[in-house]
């Protein structure tokens, strides 16, 4: 467990590292780049995705979950992940100028070719950061991670301010996981790396894959869906504004809880392969989850204003009234976290396909109809959360299918996780409502700050005033700690 729990602070750092660095480069790349071209970058990002999909085909995961890996099964991994990058490098340079003709745009053309650069490099950057994951090296990825992050960051901006547009996204990609895969090869022993490219096993992997793949194509063009057909009905500068108001949810799903996840598949799997009951291990990672991600939408859910003034500036208050919806939408989503990644550590991948590919194609026919009969956002936005709302019942389906729910223990961490998230919003709710609900202006960015700061103490005497299981944790223990040796230096000088 102290080795799970090393692995998880060096991967928060890491996310917390990335989003440092990403924040950074959001709010200026949303001051020097037009909605238009983040909008067709979006549009690009999301062509791209669906490749990538196609090209990891499950590589990773089978990496990380198999029992057995053997050298053969190296090069073979290695073999298929090469074959298939090629394959989605040259599809998207093919398919590049219909791309471009279906917006109207040349530009996204030039966009997709510089972003399918990538697909040469990625192979490499998956097999090295899965391989440093089965082996709990989070300290490599760490650097990896990083030193490809600021590489990404400085090429990115260092273009965009030589107006490169849009192009500067996709080099500032190139960039990183150069970087990424040159750190991670070199990470490795040379005996638990790929010597050389076979195809021997590749059938073995094909059977692993297709099932997840199949689900993950679903899912991605879920994901994707406001960004491909809004940018297709509407334009591409709306696909930007949901862009914006998806970010803060996204921020903390997509990018922050990466880092649970990253640590979660390889100890569920470890737990798995040695015979060790699931649900508990489940039933502490969802507690830390809901405990962590329901105050900061609660947060984000009662400063909509100043939190997206903050992100991207005034230029996007168009996106305002969708901020609240994905806050309320991110929640729900909450639950769904870890799941998957349970469902594949204990090599049922064919029922985490099946719950993302039910949800996913639930949420694409939502989304599409609403925007093709309203042709309005805050209406697409709903849809989201529509879609958002009922996706916890089909993740819990298919996760009791595999590992037996543990209803009551569930009920009660979530209960005592709403009490936590009440109990230390209490104050942010009182300036919230003492600046009015409907402002149109921001609170004073001091105040908000402020505000903001106040939340973690109050968070962490929540989590013990209402005995939640994070409060048993070591990591908590040593939190708790730490504030009350501050707070009794501050009297000290006070």
């Amino acid at each position: 467990m102290t080795s799970v729990r090393r692995a998880l602070g060096l991967s928060v750092i890491e996310r917390f590292a990335l989003i440092a660095l990403n924040l950074i480069s959001y709010v200026i790349i949303a001051r020097l780049l037009t909605p238009h071209e983040i909008g067709l970058y979006s549009v690009a990002a999301a062509l791209i995705g669906i490749l990538q999909v196609l090209r990891e085909f499950g590589i990773g995961n089978y990496l990380i979950q198999t029992k057995d890996l053997t050298q053969e099964r190296l090069d073979s991994a290695l073999g298929v992940s090469l074959g298939l990058g090629l394959m989605a490098f040259i599809a998207s340079w093919v398919a590049s100028p219909w791309a471009a003709d279906f917006y109207g745009d040349a530009e996204v053309s030039n966009v997709l070719r510089v972003a399918a650069l990538n697909f040469l490099l990625l192979p490499l950057c998956s097999i090295g950061q899965s391989l440093l994951r089965r082996a709990l090296r989070f300290d490599s990825l760490l650097h990896s991670s990083v030193a490809g992050g600021v590489f990404g960051f400085i090429a990115t901006l260092g273009l965009a301010f030589h107006g490169t547009g849009p192009a500067s996204l996709a080099w500032g990609s190139v960039a990183t996981n150069l970087v990424i895969a040159a750190i991670c090869w070199n990470g490795l022993p040379a005996d638990q790396r790929p010597h050389r490219p076979r195809w021997r096993h590749w059938r073995e992997l094909m059977h692993f894959g297709r099932s997840g793949t199949a689900a993950a194509v679903v899912t991605t063009v879920a994901v994707d869906i406001n960004d491909l057909v809004i940018g297709r009905l509407l334009g591409l500068a709306p696909v930007a504004l949901l862009s914006r108001a998806m970010g803060l949810m996204n921020m903390w799903q997509r990018d922050l809880m990466q880092a649970a996840r990253n640590v979660a598949l390889p100890a569920f799997a470890k737990a798995h392969r040695e015979g060790h009951p699931l649900e508990p291990l489940f039933l502490h990672s969802y507690a830390a989850v809901l405990a962590c991600s329901l105050p900061y939408y609660g947060f984000v859910g009662l400063f909509p204003l100043e939190s997206l003034r903050l992100l991207a500036g005034p230029q996007w208050d168009a996106a305002l009234p969708m901020v609240g919806v994905f806050a309320v939408a991110g929640a729900f989503l909450s639950v769904n976290t870890l799941i998957p990644t349970l469902l594949i550590a204990a090599g049922r991948v064919e029922l985490a396909a099946a719950a993302d590919i039910i949800y996913a194609g639930m949420r694409v026919l939502v989304v599409v109809a609403t925007a093709l009969l309203s042709r309005d956002l805050m209406y697409v936005s709903i849809a989201f959360l529509a879609a958002y709302a009922v996706s916890p019942l089909v993740f819990l389906y298919y996760k009791h299918r595999c590992v037996p729910i543990d209803l009551r223990g569930m009920r009660e961490v979530t209960l005592r996780s709403l009490a936590v998230t009440a109990t230390c919003l209490v104050p942010a709710l009182a300036v919230s409502l003492a600046w009015g609900w409907g402002r149109q202006q921001p609170m004073p960015l001091a105040l908000f700050l402020g505000t903001a700061a106040a939340v973690p103490p109050l968070w962490l005497l929540a989590l013990r005033w209402w005995g939640h299981p994070v409060a048993s944790d070591p990591v908590y223990l040593r939190a708790v700690a730490a504030l009350r040796t501050l707070l009794r230096r501050v009297r000290r000088r006070s």
